[in-house]
């Protein structure tokens, strides 16, 4: 693995986070969140993410390492605040 695209997968991964905590911020705590995904759907993206992030990392691919990554980033995070831990 190149250093650009190892680190191409860890920004995704922060970049994901990131965009989830922004996105949770901007919701305020009484709503209802009924667009969220069920745990299923949250492992299958995170699946999906994690294979993106490696192949890009496999291929040398520093735009598909970081998407990945992301992906992977936003499902981690939705399933560790929603179905993990308590919002509010």
């Amino acid at each position: 693995m190149d250093t650009e695209t190892g680190n191409a997968a860890a920004w995704g991964l922060v970049a994901g986070a990131v965009y989830f905590a922004i996105g949770e911020g901007a919701i305020p705590r009484a709503t209802n969140c009924t667009y969220l995904a069920a745990p299923l759907t949250d492992l299958l993206a995170w699946g999906a993410g994690a294979w993106l992030m490696a192949r890009g990392v496999e291929e040398g691919d520093p735009g598909l390492a970081f998407f990945g990554g992301a992906l992977s980033g936003i499902h981690v995070s939705q399933f560790a605040a929603h179905k993990v831990g308590r919002r509010g």
